[in-house]
């Protein structure tokens, strides 16, 4: 993750009326990979693919660390599992059943053919709405709040026809932290009407 994207995403979180125990750098890790993910395609097309042999040396290592990571959490004593457990943090062993399951499918995946992707560039207007609805989900895990986007009224000091509210700012740090060109507000909007 970057260290300065991240502090964004941190603070954009901070920034919120969270519900009691929310860990702020688990989340901001959770989003940026989330959104990183749905942006690989702004991604040079040669950082994006590999050739089946670098394809194969990857899953091959992935599998490999994956399943000591699954048999390391299998092997812990009841004590540090106790310890673990006084953080916010998935179940080890629920991690552990994912690793073995990572480490199978890596192995499954050693001679298959990645999708074809043609999307390069900028992000479509779809992407960015994708990260708005996520953004919402977030917000409303987090909050325990509705997203919403408000407007002023004529009668406000602003003058009418300003949109406003925690859910737009959150949305509008999260786009910032990505360098995103679309209206934060109009995918805000959209996005609370889903």
């Amino acid at each position: 993750m970057d260290n300065a994207r991240r502090d964004q995403i941190e603070a954009a979180i901070s920034e919120l009326d969270l519900i009691p125990d929310v860990d702020i750098e688990r989340e901001a890790g959770q989003i940026d990979l989330r959104c990183s993910l749905l942006l690989m395609n702004r991604l040079p097309r040669a950082q994006k693919t590999r050739k089946q042999d670098g394809r194969k040396k990857e899953l091959a290592e992935l599998a490999l660390l994956a399943g000591k990571l699954s048999q390391t959490i299998q092997a812990l004593h009841g004590d540090t599992l106790a310890l673990l457990a006084t953080k916010p943090i998935e179940n080890p062993l629920f991690i552990s059943k994912d690793c073995f399951k990572l480490a199978n499918a890596c192995a499954d995946l050693a001679n298959a053919e990645p999708p074809q992707d043609k999307t390069l560039g900028q992000p479509s207007k779809n992407t960015e709405a994708k990260i708005a609805s996520l953004c919402k989900n977030v917000f409303e895990r987090l909050t325990g709040g509705k997203a919403a986007v408000y407007t002023t009224t004529e009668t406000s000091p602003q003058g009418g026809g300003i949109a406003y509210g925690p859910f737009l700012e959150f949305v509008g740090a999260i786009y910032k932290a990505y360098d995103l060109a679309a209206s934060p507000e109009s995918q805000a909007r959209a996005a609370t009407r889903k």
